[in-house]
């Protein structure tokens, strides 16, 4: 009767593990996994390309390895033994909270273990995670067994039994994740704090420490000998050990795993459950063997999960801090909670009857709460890189190259090593040193590691396929790589995030150099133009067009159009396309600039004059522009203007300079129309948009004649001025029939658009006065 809760817990806890086995494509790591099973099916060992031992998860993956020699070699076969052990795990904890507290704390602990996410994905993939968070339970529960007080005590065969269990699920649990090593030492303070020195006179005590530190031992000596360095050099790299507290982190991470909504219960029960067992010991003047076993439960595991925790934020580095690195420690955590919430029934409920009613209750809330997140978890969109290795196996020609960052996978997928591993930073714990070059520790491919060598591949004028993501691409290498991957590979596989990007002899583009200055330019709240280059404009040849955009990590990839638009407002050429050819989206950019290349076809006929490039951004989907084409880039195409014959030196107060004037007419004639070319130029970025005036002012101070306009008529207007650039810009007035006696003052200035307000020359004046012109 009550084994009877367990059935339906276990039925969901296949459901949900056998759903994201089915629906969710390969987690990255589960390659190396894979790949390291793939070797002990073909030489007994997982004796990797490069020389040394898959050591990771040893047990696992001689587990894996049964499995697939019995059922075939497959993703799906090679997930089962997680989900076995996931089931394994809701039967101990339900066992374990029965045994140690009550019924109703071991259904309420199977439950929150079905649910965890993180539980989820470790039972449907082909990793160690599951393995590990069972035999580190086990290792916990049979100790805890062994030092435990009782009223009865325990006859010695009964303690060796529960210590050899120890010793033997220790290390199952350290060879399936050296992670474990951290739980050792709160299991030895647990011995002190519970038995004292006397431990060592309990049956089995010494021989269960000799085989764990054997074990521990043995997988450091496995680790030396198979994958000789790697310790060292993660340790340089990505240090496992690092005395840096880092408090924001750790708060992060504790409130992702255990202060969301769907958790809090959890550990709100948790604490009321330590809380009591505090007060209880504090009663019995701190004895621990005068509390109820329920008690010492809790007390044994809080101690378990706060060292561990404890260790795990002050002395593993900061790469390490990954919440699916606790997740052996969260059963425990599970297990304190549930024992809160059934002691607050069991203070408001004496009746077995009503307890039972209310743990149902509790379930059926604890459902509503994790279930969503639960599901989420069968839902996770992977990158999908088996699918494009798949691709390229189907694809690829004799002579083809192939190169990835996930050279475990393409080995996996391809059936033999892939010819280089694509990394460009923090490679130094993944690579080995064979000789004249670096090559991958799991794979054996040579090492791709910056733009030079990229060149040199390219230049073997092979195809080569190129299997990546967009995060990986960017962030990984230095500036430049993605952008030269993008402008010479074409996108051949675009269904999952991981793309198959193909090299067929494409030549490298001209380098023009960056717009300098150049001020950003927001599209939208979310979307920035961050810088801009362009090659000069050649009728009949591609004019390139190079920028970086920075996006909100929830935005989705916009389509960039790139316009080249004259100033009598044809559109003679424009470029389309999704931007980074959506290789890379804002939510892999992370707020790392993405590049973007456009190619303009200009007309074999293009006349001289003045152009600028406009962009417009639009929705990918359904074309709807996110705002009007806005202009980026000034420049002439042809011969730029003669300079104007008369030299001039005036500056306005935001910048403005006024640098020259065609020459002036010696007189005044009337009805004659009066036209001046004037040199601009700013020496400052100009945020605002002004109008330029100029005023023929009569002998009576009154207009006689202007001509009031933003820069070529709002074809370049001062916002989009660059420092040290000049804009000629024509002005045109109409003079009156008749002009009276008296001197005219030929005026120049600018004033605001918006406000009409005038700007100020650096000697307070608001206008310039260029000449003077005396009417008999």
């Amino acid at each position: 009767m009550q084994l009877l809760p367990l059935l339906p817990l276990l039925g969901a806890t296949f459901w949900l593990r056998w759903q994201y086995i089915t629906r969710v494509g390969l987690h990255v790591d589960e390659f190396s996994s894979l790949w390291a099973v793939r070797r002990v099916l073909d030489h007994g060992v997982p004796l990797l390309p490069s020389g040394v031992l898959y050591t990771r998860g040893l047990l696992h993956t001689y587990l894996t390895a049964l499995f697939m020699q019995l059922g075939g070699f497959s993703f799906t076969v090679g997930r089962l033994p997680s989900l076995l052990f996931a089931l394994a795990a809701v039967v101990l904890i339900y066992v374990v909270g029965w045994k140690s507290w009550r019924l109703g704390v071991g259904v309420l602990a199977a439950l929150g273990l079905t649910l965890l996410p993180e539980a989820v994905e470790a039972g449907g993939r082909a990793r160690f995670y599951a393995p590990m968070m069972f035999w580190s339970l086990l290792a916990a529960w049979s100790f805890f067994a062994a030092i435990r007080h009782t009223e009865q005590p325990l006859n010695r065969r009964t303690i060796l039994r529960w210590h050899i269990l120890f010793a033997v699920s220790f290390s199952c649990a350290i060879f399936s994740h050296e992670e474990i090593v951290l739980l050792y030492p709160a299991l030895l303070l647990a011995a002190l704090l519970w038995r004292g020195w006397a431990y060592v006179r309990l049956p089995g005590a010494i021989l269960a420490q000799v085989i764990s530190l054997g074990a521990l031992s043995l997988r450091l000596l496995i680790e030396q000998i198979g994958q000789p360095g790697q310790l060292l050099a993660i340790q340089s790299s990505q240090p496992y050990l690092d005395l840096q507290f880092d408090g924001a982190g750790l708060w992060r991470l504790s409130e992702s795993l255990f202060l969301e909504p769907s958790r809090l219960p959890w550990t709100l029960g948790a604490l009321l459950a330590i809380g009591y067992a505090l007060a209880a010991l504090g009663q019995r003047r701190w004895r621990l063997r005068d509390l109820a076993l329920p008690q010492q439960a809790t007390l044994f595991y809080a101690l378990l999960f706060g060292s561990v925790f404890l260790l795990f934020a002050t002395l593993v580095g900061a790469s390490w801090r990954n919440p699916r690195y606790l997740l052996f420690i969260q059963s425990y955590w599970l297990l304190l909670g549930a024992a809160g919430i059934m002691g607050v029934i069991m203070y408001f409920l004496h009746s077995r009857r009503w307890q039972a009613i209310a743990v149902s209750a509790v379930c059926v809330l604890l459902v509503v709460l994790m279930q969503k997140d639960a599901m989420s978890a069968t839902r996770e969109r992977m990158l999908g890189y088996e699918h494009a290795f798949a691709y390229v196996a189907t694809q690829r020609a004799p002579g083809d190259l192939v190169m990835t960052p996930q050279a475990a996978g393409c080995a996996l997928v391809l059936g033999a090593p892939c010819d280089y591993y694509t990394q460009g930073r923090d490679y130094e714990p993944f690579i080995l040193d064979a000789g004249d070059h670096l090559i991958e520790r799991w794979s054996g491919a040579t090492l791709l590691s910056n733009l030079t060598q990229l060149e040199e591949v390219l230049a073997e004028e092979k195809r080569v396929w190129f299997v990546t993501d967009g995060e990986r691409l960017l962030k990984r290498f230095e500036t430049g790589f993605a952008r030269e991957v993008l402008e010479r590979f074409e996108v051949v596989r675009a269904d999952d995030s991981a793309r198959v990007l193909l090299f067929t002899g494409k030549p490298p583009l001209p380098a023009p150099a960056w717009i300098e200055p150049f001020a950003p330019i927001d599209f939208t709240d979310w979307m920035t133009l961050e810088r801009i280059a362009r090659s000069e404009v050649t009728p009949g040849e591609d004019l390139i067009v190079r920028t970086d955009w920075v996006l909100a990590e929830d935005a989705k990839s916009p389509t960039i159009s790139v316009q080249l638009v004259s100033e009598d407002g044809t559109r003679p050429t424009s470029a389309d396309g999704v931007l980074a050819e959506g290789v890379i989206n804002p939510g892999q950019a992370e707020g790392t600039p993405i590049p973007d290349t456009k190619r303009l076809r200009t007309p074999d006929v293009l006349e001289d004059g003045l152009y600028r490039l406009e962009i417009v951004a639009y929705r990918a989907e359904s074309a709807d522009p996110f705002g009007p084409p806005i202009p980026v880039d000034w420049f002439w195409v042809g011969p730029p203007p003669a300079p104007p014959a008369l030299p001039l030196s005036a500056s306005w107060r935001n910048g403005i300079a006024l640098l020259g004037a065609d020459a002036l007419p010696a007189t005044l004639d009337a009805e004659a129309p009066l036209t001046l070319r004037l040199r601009w130029q700013t020496n400052a970025a100009v945020a605002e948009e002004h109008t330029a005036f100029m005023h023929l002012v009569g002998p009576d101070g009154a207009l006689s004649a202007q001509d009031d306009h933003a820069p070529r008529h709002g074809f370049w207007p001062t916002s989009g001025w660059r420092p040290g650039v000049t804009v000629d810009d024509a002005y045109k007035m109409a003079l009156p029939s008749r002009l009276e006696s008296g001197v005219y003052r030929l005026l120049v200035g600018w004033y605001t658009s918006a406000t009409g307000e005038r700007l100020l020359l650096e000697d307070g004046s608001d206008a310039l006065e260029l000449t003077q012109w005396v009417v008999p």
